[in-house]
């Protein structure tokens, strides 16, 4: 295909297929809500078996950048909370391997971090203090122009695959429209390293004609609704190449 052709000519694309392989194979054999990896710190009595579905680490709070051991708001010390930041800041191998990936390649510009569910399109500043709610430095206004400009392109791309819509309150910085993520890889990824860096929580709401009702698809949908889900986010993560290439030829 020619256009899939001068796209990969064009520009070096990097792939995590995922970021947390153990804790996504649990998924699929012991627990279907597992978000964090496996590894246990628990001591005394939470290490009792019966706590195996509460162990490991959510590795998305477990960066340096805004994270819950500099004060910041969404990450825990509880070793079963549900945003368990670890006993450290890149405690975990996953989070280490992310960074170790960002860099040793320097020409990596943009960056996408894929994961379910609620139809929104986020960018930093992606947590917040919780005396006076005092985020992380605000993008200067050139810098959102790119975030802004570039949302509208990325979002039209997968809103193209069945007309999905991501509202403009859930498209902004992840502590406006969302919640503080404290220690996430966005801020980690945009303010240690300079990269553009977006988060996709992919699932938009569906409208339901009967019910005249708008309808969450969920964390584990049904096969026809994920496969929809992964063609419309494809559509989108295809437009963020776009994006880079664009802004490489301006260079």
């Amino acid at each position: 295909d020619p256009a899939t052709k001068q796209m990969v000519d064009n520009t070096d694309i990097f792939v995590i297929p995922t970021v947390n392989p153990d804790g996504a194979n649990y998924t699929f054999n012991d627990y279907n809500f597992q978000r964090k990896n496996l590894v246990n710190h628990c001591a005394g009595v939470n290490r009792d078996p019966k706590n195996r579905d509460r162990w490991g680490v959510d590795v998305n709070r477990n960066y340096t950048v805004g994270s819950f051991f500099d004060g910041y708001v969404g990450g825990g010390s509880n070793c079963l909370g549900e945003t368990y930041s670890g006993t450290g800041e890149l405690s975990e191998s996953e989070s280490k391997n992310v960074i170790a990936l960002a860099s040793a390649h320097s020409n990596i510009r943009f960056a996408m971090n894929v994961h379910s569910y609620g139809g929104y399109f986020m960018w930093p500043p992606g947590s917040y203090k919780a005396d006076g709610r005092i985020t992380l430095p605000r993008p200067s206004i050139d810098e959102e122009k790119v975030f802004l400009d570039s949302a509208r392109r990325i979002v039209g791309g997968f809103a193209s695959e069945r007309g999905t819509v991501t509202w403009p309150a859930q498209t902004g910085p992840v502590a406006d429209v969302l919640y503080s993520a404290a220690g996430n890889s966005a801020d980690e990824l945009y303010y240690e390293l300079g990269i553009d860096a977006w988060d996709f929580e992919i699932g938009n709401d569906i409208w339901n004609d009967a019910t005249q009702e708008w309808d969450g698809v969920g964390f584990q949908p049904a096969w026809d609704e994920a496969h929809s889900e992964a063609m419309e986010y494809a559509n989108g993560l295809i437009e963020l190449v776009h994006v880079a290439d664009d802004a490489a030829a301006t260079q």
